[in-house]
């Protein structure tokens, strides 16, 4: 239970970090949000979700380059809904 509420937690840095990214400050922030979403989508791999942080991970580093497009508010909107769910378990 604690580690669900951990990650959830984490997610919801990750769910900053894209905002932040997303107009422009937090920076410093997305490698560490990528390695994290790339490790915990190689360890829960057979779970469909996780697919889902690794794509997110890669498109934060695009967002390092300067990809900066609508996917961002549904992926935040994604983390708000692994939240809530977290936390309601």
């Amino acid at each position: 239970m604690i580690l669900i509420w951990v990650l959830a937690v984490l997610d919801g840095l990750v769910a900053l970090t894209l905002l932040g990214l997303q107009f422009g400050v937090l920076q410093f922030l997305a490698i560490p949000a990528a390695i994290y979403l790339f490790i915990k989508g190689l360890i829960f791999l057979v779970d469909p979700f996780s697919i889902i942080d690794i794509i997110i991970g890669i498109y934060i580093l695009l967002m390092l380059v300067g990809l900066k497009i609508f996917l961002t508010y549904i992926f935040v909107l994604y983390f708000a809904y692994k939240i809530f769910i977290s936390f309601a378990a």
